[in-house]
């Protein structure tokens, strides 16, 4: 089954979500009960399990939006810098899996 991982950016706060159905998250958070400034979608979409641990490690991590909406930097760099980040975790994940014979 597979999952695709994505960023909710709501005010300072980054949200890391995982959904079986795009268009149903998408149609939430767009919907009128909630509004936010932007969603990072991750694609490749990744399988269920490995999409809840990358979230449950990103979601551990403190992301600093100020910056951005303070003109420090863009919102690309901003991206740029999440990607990174996700790449690392997840190399980590998987270096942890080897290690555990998984």
């Amino acid at each position: 089954m597979k999952a695709v991982l994505y960023a909710v950016v709501d005010g300072e706060m980054i949200s890391w979500q995982v959904t079986l159905d795009v268009r149903a998250d998408v149609a939430y958070w767009l919907g009128r009960q909630k509004n936010p400034e932007r969603i990072l979608m991750l694609d490749p979409a990744l399988s269920f399990g490995q999409a809840i641990l990358l979230k449950e490690k990103m979601n551990r991590l403190i992301w600093n939006v100020r910056y951005v909406r303070e003109g420090k930097s863009s919102w690309s760099a901003f991206y740029q810098h999440v990607l990174e980040r996700l790449h690392k975790e997840a190399a980590d994940l998987i270096k942890q899996w080897k290690e555990q014979g998984q």
